[in-house]
């Protein structure tokens, strides 16, 4: 099986990789190559994820494109129906060895519209792996992956990064010689675009689980007609009503009260404010009634406190839910910023697209930062400031919409919101949390006063 390059076979535009690289002379399958993993498990994120995905979208199959990893796709038999779709030679041997559902024979290198029931793919998540290096012509599998995701809510697709394996100055051809050619980043995203996909993210993932060394390129390919995608530049505009409201809590956060507000409403997004501050965080917020704060209150009622209520705290921000007509809330304390998980898409407009395409909830990454000095300027920008963080492992269910549903926040003490029918976005967004800002601060918030945060 092999392919003159020449310009009757479709490589006369290069597929976007660079000018004077050089794919192999003929296509050389090496048989069985992708079988022979040893001791290594190649691409050993790919598979978790892809059914991560499936749970999140309400997917019932697993269609595997090719090259597909047999050892984790046997794992995921349990849960999902398997559809493997490749050359009936390999077929002989997969059914040897593991019982992986159903296998249907396609020759990736004809340019037939291969097409798959509307039912199945609606309820399926596509696994293509390190496939398309191996194709002289690469445009029929991308075509037909296009025309699936009319239906399909997802596609995985990864292959490996030229540029991180050969270095930047590589050439080509392929020192695989059963790979045609190879992409960096850059290249193949423009080539995803050229044909129109929705590009949800596309990254790095470990090549193996040897020393998950991220070389291979791995792309989110969304369903066709996504409300939102900024990477090639187009976004479907918000609708004017659409109303966000983040109900935020303070206490003694006069250093950094301004930059939060003020980062939530360039964000689009309106905030009610708690505060049970003793120093001048409520007048300094006040600045912002208006302009996009729009409420204020002290917590207490009474007066001060020695301690900070956070469960009583968030059984008001339950109540609040019922007061305010807004489509979506966030829970959200004075020392975060909540991050829209694309570039260049704000809060509000991230938001939107989860609406659209059917979810009710969002997750989070957080990420704490710590301070390395003691110069941090009270009222200045506190997300520039701080360059340094860990990961937080907790889960952060915090973002929800509001359709007149019962809402439960406060027994979890903020980390989860809960309420009948929740489906929650398969996509993380990022939250950075700045506990504390300088020693002083820091000595001052877990020593200065006792049972913080307190939890019935």
């Amino acid at each position: 099986m092999c392919a003159q390059q020449n310009q009757t076979n479709g490589l006369e535009n290069h597929y976007f990789i660079k000018s004077g690289y050089m794919p192999q002379a003929l296509e050389k399958y090496l048989q069985n190559h992708d079988l022979d993993e040893g001791d290594a498990l190649c691409l050993p994120d790919v598979y978790p994820f892809a059914a991560f995905l499936g749970q999140r979208f309400g997917c019932k199959h697993i269609i595997d494109i090719g090259q597909g990893n047999l050892r984790p796709l046997a794992d995921l038999s349990e849960k999902f129906h398997i559809v493997r779709i490749g050359s009936m030679e390999k077929m002989h041997y997969h059914t040897q060895q593991y019982n992986l559902g159903e296998w249907i024979e396609w020759d990736f290198k004809k340019p037939d519209r291969f097409l798959l029931p509307e039912k199945t793919l609606m309820q399926a998540v596509i696994i293509c792996s390190d496939m398309i290096e191996h194709l002289a012509n690469p445009s029929h599998l991308l075509e037909v992956l296009k025309g699936w995701l009319d239906h399909a809510p997802v596609c995985i697709l990864t292959t490996p990064e030229r540029d991180l394996i050969h270095g930047k100055g590589h050439t080509g051809p392929p020192t695989n010689p059963a790979h045609v050619r190879e992409w960096n980043i850059s290249e193949i995203e423009k080539l995803f675009l050229s044909i129109g996909f929705k590009v949800k993210f596309i990254g790095l993932t470990a090549t193996s689980d040897l020393d998950y060394e991220k070389k291979t390129i791995l792309a989110i390919l969304e369903k066709n007609g996504s409300p939102i995608n900024r990477i090639d530049g187009t976004v479907n505009e918000v609708t004017s009503n659409f109303r966000v409201v983040a109900l935020m809590a303070s206490y003694n956060e006069e250093d950094i009260i301004v930059p939060s507000i003020s980062h939530l409403i360039k964000q689009g997004i309106e905030v009610y404010l708690i505060d049970s501050s003793t120093d001048s965080t409520f007048d300094l917020a006040k600045q912002f009634l208006g302009r996009g704060l729009i409420g204020i209150e002290k917590y207490p009622k009474e007066g001060q406190s020695s301690t900070f209520d956070l469960y009583k705290i968030l059984k008001r921000k339950e109540e609040i839910t019922r007061e305010i007509k807004a489509d979506w809330f966030i829970q959200h304390d004075a020392d975060e910023i909540h991050v829209s998980p694309k570039p260049n898409v704000n809060l509000r407009e991230a938001l939107y697209a989860v609406d659209r395409a059917g979810f009710n909830c969002v997750d989070y990454i957080e990420i704490t930062f710590h301070p390395t000095d003691n110069e941090f300027v009270s009222g200045s920008d506190f997300e520039s400031y701080f360059k340094y963080f860990g990961f937080n492992t907790a889960r952060r269910m915090i973002t929800w919409k509001n359709f007149g549903q019962s809402i439960s926040l406060a027994r979890s003490g903020s980390h989860e919101i809960r309420f009948k029918g929740r489906k929650v976005y398969p996509y993380k967004f990022l939250l950075k949390h700045y506990l504390y800002r300088s020693q002083e601060h820091g000595e001052k918030r877990y020593f200065g006063r006792e049972n913080l945060d307190t939890i019935p």
